[in-house]
């Protein structure tokens, strides 16, 4: 190795004060993810950072990032890779959420007349949106990294989900190194390019067994270094959930949820109450008035 290349990305700190200094007063804010209490407290999905979104089966992880993805890319260049969920699927929920007619109607194609002018004027709108998708199975690391270089002009990435990742190298058969190099090897990617990336993860079962099942850091399932690589964590949790499943599975979904703001490097926590409709799979602000 050329040991100049070494000095190549030491600065001068007279050299840089001056430019970082003027981009604090520019814009402050980075894409935003549509609901403004959120970005108020978190500034938004920053360049070169890594989002950890994270919630249990059934909470509402995919339904969110849809909801982040449609507000980005009505002007920025989003990247949806979808591990998990099959591209017609993930475009059918985004129908419904855009349009705001019941996911299940829409599979049926149980629709009035009235919805199905707003369906032709939401699939107008949907492909109007900056939007690819890529629903590739067994993603790794190096190849989302090459995906972003190829396309050449992504300013947001989401995976979903981080634990259907794969690492790519020799498999050690630690779970919990395994998803350490993945989550450090997709922080890195944030970087290299300069682009925020949401990655979707998985909860352990601890808030199941948990009063008031509210979600915690610790239980990011199988790596403590999830928390640690990540510059920001939410946290997905709806009541109604346990309490359809625990109490009354035909009890109605009140909406009621929260996107806990667990982890902020460069800023604030906290908890943040937003509403979920379970027949658009979406969630939506509460705006506050008085």
């Amino acid at each position: 190795m050329d040991e100049t290349n070494l000095l190549n990305n030491i600065v001068k700190i007279s050299d840089i004060v001056k430019p970082v200094a003027a981009t604090l007063s520019n814009q402050p804010y980075g894409l935003s993810s549509g609901n403004k209490t959120i970005d108020d407290i978190t500034f938004g999905y920053q360049p070169t950072e890594m989002t950890i979104l994270a919630g249990r089966s059934s909470m509402g992880k995919t339904a969110y990032a849809i909801d982040v993805a449609l507000n980005i890319s009505k002007d920025k260049n989003v990247l949806f890779l979808s591990i998990e969920m099959s591209r017609k699927v993930l475009v059918q929920r985004m129908l419904s959420n855009l349009s705001e007619i019941k996911l299940t109607r829409l599979k049926t194609n149980d629709i009035t007349k009235e919805e199905e002018i707003k369906l032709q004027q939401t699939i107008v709108s949907l492909e109007n949106r900056k939007l690819l998708i890529d629903d590739s199975s067994l993603l790794t690391p190096a190849q989302c990294f090459y995906k972003i270089k190829n396309l050449g002009n992504v300013d947001f990435v989401i995976i979903d989900y981080l634990q259907l990742m794969v690492s790519g190298e020799r498999d050690t058969g630690n779970l919990t190194q395994t998803l350490d190099r993945i989550c450090q090897n997709l922080r890195a990617t944030a970087k290299y390019f300069n682009i925020p990336i949401l990655v979707l993860s998985q909860l352990s079962r601890k808030p199941d067994e948990r009063q008031g099942h509210e979600p915690r850091l610790s239980d990011l399932r199988d790596s403590g270094g999830i928390e640690q690589t990540a510059d920001v964590v939410l946290l997905i949790h709806r009541p109604s959930y346990y309490e359809m499943r625990e109490i009354n599975i035909e009890a109605k979904d009140n909406g009621e949820a929260y996107i806990f703001i667990a982890k902020n490097r460069n800023g604030a926590t906290g908890k943040v109450p937003v509403v979920f409709f379970g027949e658009t799979m979406s969630f939506r602000e509460i705006n506050w008035k008085f």
